[in-house]
């Protein structure tokens, strides 16, 4: 069961006749901007999952999903970009009437199942790899994720991490900390911006063998484990930077906007900031 979805994109659009109050130079690009996703998973029986997978008893997991908008915009107008064309024609999947089995001849056969009940019916091959889901009435069309998701999505798990505060994300950067209630904490500034990410990796390719530093480049391919959560391996490759931070601070959790990273420490009645640049 998904108990929340939490999500975070700064800055959102504005019209084209809206003016910024402010003198600044320049403003990151709202299309550009970095969308972060909280989702929190609740496992339905804890025992039965710890038996079936072992390790201590869970009730649930958190993953945090990073994406651009643009990219996002650009699946749904690839997909659904077309609305004069038919849900088949747009897929590529032939007109097959709901309760009708059909062999083309070639190796997979084409499965529909309707169920009157939730208004979806859903095209399918005999290897077990679904080629779409259609609705038969005006609900929204799911589009499978491994035919967008992978190239241009990270996912991170956050279990660890503090996911209380969703202001974390300011244009194509985010900033992460782990948990802390009585330890410190050093926090990790993430950096999507495909620039940022070539400059820094020549960077790192000039260090002297040995040299250690506090930027990291991301861009292997990596996999959620699935944790008997989802039903396919998650897989993403988004590349990224990271940068740690070169001092440990006693934080709950960490903030930021396009010119500082907050600090947050939370104590019971009272909140207390603290603010660096």
């Amino acid at each position: 069961m998904i108990v929340y979805i939490t999500c975070r994109g700064e800055p959102n659009p504005i019209g084209s006749e809206s003016r910024f109050p402010s003198d600044r130079p320049f403003y990151p690009s709202a299309q550009e901007a970095i969308i972060l996703f909280h989702i929190r998973v609740q496992l339905g029986d804890p025992m039965t999952h710890q038996q079936q997978h072992g390790g201590e008893l869970v009730f649930g997991y958190t993953y945090t999903l990073f994406v651009h908008r643009k990219a996002l915009c650009e699946v749904y107008e690839r997909q659904c970009g077309d609305m004069n064309a038919s849900v088949e024609e747009s897929l590529g999947i032939p007109d097959i009437p709901a309760h009708v089995e059909y062999n083309s001849g070639l190796e997979d056969e084409m499965i529909v199942d309707d169920d009157d009940s939730d208004g979806w019916e859903s095209v399918g091959s005999d290897n077990g790899d679904d080629m779409a889901i259609r609705s038969t009435d005006n609900d929204p069309i799911p589009i499978p994720w491994s035919s967008w998701g992978p190239p241009i999505t990270r996912w991170l798990p956050a279990d660890t991490s503090s996911t209380r505060w969703i202001t974390t994300t300011a244009g194509q950067r985010a900033v992460l900390i782990g948990q802390s209630q009585h330890g410190v904490r050093q926090y990790v500034v993430l950096d999507f911006n495909p620039g940022n990410v070539r400059r820094v990796e020549r960077m790192l390719e000039s260090l002297s063998p040995g040299v250690e530093s506090r930027l990291h480049s991301f861009r292997h391919m990596e996999s959620v484990e699935t944790e008997g959560v989802f039903t396919d391996s998650i897989i993403s490759e988004l590349p990224f930077v990271g940068c740690t931070s070169e001092g440990v601070h006693p934080w709950n959790g960490a903030l930021m906007d396009e010119e500082r990273v907050l600090g947050l420490v939370v104590s019971i009645g009272s909140s207390t900031f603290s603010q660096f640049h």
